[in-house]
């Protein structure tokens, strides 16, 4: 029977018993005894029948003593054991230990950030290329020794217990296909001696000699991609590829991943997965622990994720490696960079994910950019980057919004170069310099790093996705360029894609009633929303205006709390205007009626708390910096005045006209009504009326007295409860009026 074995069987099973024998901490001698005296009394048995059955047996045996055989459950490697409230993973790339700690303990605490991807922390290759310390001489191992251009271990382990302490862990990019390339000799990072000169190879750090590597299967680069053997057996772009299939190798590989989950990672990136025989990695990882019991649950696997470059039309798919770990989806990035680049439709996106010839979402860690393919490598493609700011940040936000994968941002530094380096001091040693920032939070640009990770809107919207992680895509509707969604009954997400023409409809979001700050232009504050505030109807439903080119994002987590005495107030004023002019009010209760009132500060007895609401175009940009330092309608006008203007509350133009650029769907009265849309405290009125007087700032043109007339509408019945020269409105109504003239109109907000 042992002799009609195929070779690939006694080459398995001599590699069983060898890990056996390996093993002696699981198994005692007496054990592999039993084994040998019951193999050797069954092949003396002539009923070959009971030697086939004691045969398997010991087979089954074998696989629960050594492991070998057994399957690797999807919820093992694939599990990420981080916060569930921190679902999404960034790439610090090429930073330093030190850095990445503090930036832990500064502003990724406060983040949905719960994943740190860092650069290869083993000792790599050091020289210099085209005047610089390339990045990729980091995928170039030297030895598992923990020293690099990014710190030393001491360093490393300070990094994880101090980013751990505030709830975000560590996964390592692990380099375990190959050593530095081929015919160079050196030292690395840590100072370590290596030859890599074909069929003499000499790692000592490691160990690792000839034997080690492939040059007896395969002495050559990779020349067909096309040929899966020469893919897993060559070498990669001249790097000496190790020989995995050799039990001492993988024993050495698995014991550097090891030391590191000692130190306390929570897993691994597996640079150049699809050059490594899948049963080669599934071998490597069954040595590996599990998660080191002081910071993680007992029995748990480290979190793998496969380096996978599968484009559709590949000899190695990326299927080959689901059954232990993830793998990257670089098809994600190229189809949603090119539904931004309005190369597709997101009217086709409704059912992104599987249905796309995609992996299951448990299957895959997906991006829009990585170090390699932003640079044109790594499968290269046309993919969106920094570079672009505004449609990178409109695919990003798309990413974290869509449950699908585990999402992961790129942080880069700024580059002009495929090779170029990490910003650094320069010759002779090329040290890494620390990113430094602006007072709002941003990277500066002077230091050399970008940290996309850092921009307002992608911060904003990590929070988005921790407030809805785990739940469905739901409600989903799309138009061309267009999509909506909800994720479950916490959060709803809306992208509009057209260069042109906002995208109004009335859509269901399954969010309760209620006002929301959208994660996409602010945040929650103590005085509102320093966004746009969005409203949700009884019914779960929002009459939706999205802006050409641009999102919104709400969730539970961004619902206002607010009084019950705050109404919507919406004011109109028609004033034709020229280009340069802006019309703003001022008001509120006017001195006369209200004693203890002053007219050179801001909050008085006689100015009403109010926030903003207005949606508007983000080109917009000087009248949403006027909103966003405006609390109140005040009288003030003098250098106490609130915001960037001393004129008043400022007011946005619109038109009844869809598709303008300044329409807004209140406005049923024409062109050139200047509008104010905000949350008012009706407390603060003179029993739910307020005055106000209009100015433009370009003329000094201030609105003369006025005596209101009798208003029209449903809501102008009533008479307000003084006497004023000034416009009289409602708080929670819609209020219509001209400039200078006395005519109104005041009508219930439907």
């Amino acid at each position: 029977l042992l002799y009609n074995f195929s070779r690939r069987g006694e080459i398995e099973f001599s590699d069983m018993r060898a890990r056996t024998l390996e093993k002696k901490q699981l198994v005692n001698q007496d054990v592999y005894l039993d084994q040998i005296l019951v193999l050797f009394f069954a092949y003396s048995m002539q009923n070959h029948f009971t030697q086939l059955i004691v045969w398997l047996l010991l087979v089954v045996h074998w696989q629960v003593v050594t492991g070998v055989g057994d399957k690797v459950s999807d919820d093992c490697f694939d599990e990420l054991q981080t916060d569930p409230h921190r679902p999404v993973a960034v790439h610090l790339f090429e930073w330093k230990w030190t850095d990445i700690a503090n930036e832990c303990e500064t502003f990724l605490k406060d983040t949905g950030i719960g994943l740190i991807q860092v650069s290869p922390p083993n000792e790599h290759a050091v020289f210099e290329h085209k005047g610089d310390y390339s990045w990729w001489l980091r995928y170039q191992p030297v030895s598992y020794l923990l020293h690099s251009r990014s710190g030393t271990e001491k360093e490393f382990i300070d990094m994880v217990q101090r980013c751990m302490k505030v709830g975000i862990k560590i996964l390592v990019d692990g380099v375990i296909n190959h050593m530095v390339g081929a015919n160079m000799v050196g030292r690395g990072s840590g100072g370590s001696y290596y030859n890599s000169t074909p069929f003499k190879e000499s790692f000592p750090a490691v160990p690792y000699g000839p034997s080690d590597f492939n040059d007896d299967i395969c002495n050559d680069n990779i020349n067909n991609y096309g040929n899966a053997e020469e893919v897993r057996n060559c070498r990669l772009v001249s790097l000496i590829d190790l020989k995995l299939s050799k039990v001492e190798v993988q024993q050495k590989i698995a014991d550097y991943l090891n030391h590191l989950i000692d130190i306390g990672v929570a897993g691994f990136r597996i640079d150049a997965a699809k050059h490594m025989w899948p049963d080669d990695i599934r071998n490597i990882l069954k040595r590996v622990k599990h998660l080191n019991t002081a910071y993680y649950p007992a029995g748990k696997c480290a979190f793998v994720f496969h380096e996978v470059i599968d484009q559709g039309a590949e000899a190695i798919q990326g299927s080959e490696y689901v059954d232990f770990g993830r793998i990257t989806n670089f098809r994600f990035g190229l189809d949603l960079s090119a539904a931004v680049m309005r190369n597709k439709n997101f009217f086709y996106f409704k059912n992104f994910g599987p249905e796309w010839n995609y992996w299951e979402s448990h299957d895959v860690l997906v991006f829009v950019d990585n170090h390699d393919n932003q640079r044109g490598s790594g499968g290269g493609g046309t993919v969106l980057t920094y570079k672009t700011p505004k449609m990178y940040k409109l695919a990003i936000s798309f990413m974290l919004a869509w449950n699908y994968g585990i999402p992961r941002l790129m942080s880069s530094y700024d580059f002009d170069g495929h090779d170029m380096g990490p910003p650094s001091s320069g010759r002779p040693h090329f040290i890494t310099k620390s990113p430094t920032f602006t007072p709002d939070g941003l990277c500066n640009k002077s230091s050399g790093w970008v940290c996309e990770h850092r921009w307002h809107e992608i911060k904003r919207m990590t929070l988005f996705s921790a407030s809805v992680a785990g739940l469905p895509n739901t409600n989903i509707i799309s138009d061309q360029h267009r999509i909506a969604f909800s994720r479950g009954d916490n959060g709803f997400y809306a992208l509009n894609n057209d260069p042109h023409n906002a995208w109004v409809v009335q859509v269901q979001t399954g969010l309760p009633a209620g006002f929301y700050c959208d994660f996409m232009t602010g945040s929650v504050t103590n005085k509102g929303c320093s966004g746009k505030t969005i409203e949700v109807a009884a019914d779960g439903t929002i009459k939706l205006v999205v802006q050409p080119e641009s999102a919104v994002a709400i969730s539970v987590a961004s619902k206002l709390t607010l009084p019950s005495s705050y109404k919507k107030t919406v004011v109109f004023i028609h004033f034709p205007t020229t280009k340069g002019q802006n019309v703003f009010i001022r008001g509120g209760v006017h001195p006369s009626h209200r004693e203890g009132c002053r007219t050179d500060v801001i909050d008085t007895p006689c100015s009403i708390p109010i926030i903003h609401i207005e949606d508007v175009k983000s080109s917009w940009e000087e009248f949403i910096h006027w909103k966003s330092d405006d609390h109140y309608l005040d009288w003030s006008t003098g250098d106490n005045a609130e915001g960037s203007s001393t004129i008043g509350t400022p007011l946005a133009w619109s038109t009844d006209i869809k598709n303008h650029d300044g329409y807004q769907w209140q406005n049923k009265y024409g062109e050139h009504y200047w509008f104010m849309n905000v949350l008012m405290d009706c407390d603060r009125t003179e029993s739910g009326w307020f005055e106000f007087q209009s100015a433009v700032d370009s003329s000094n043109l201030v609105e003369s007295a006025i005596k209101q007339t009798k208003c029209k509408g449903d809501g102008g019945a009533a008479d307000p409860p003084f006497t004023s020269t000034f416009h009289a409105a409602r708080c929670g109504f819609v209020n219509v009026f001209q400039f200078n003239t006395p005519a109104c109109t005041i009508e219930s907000i439907k």
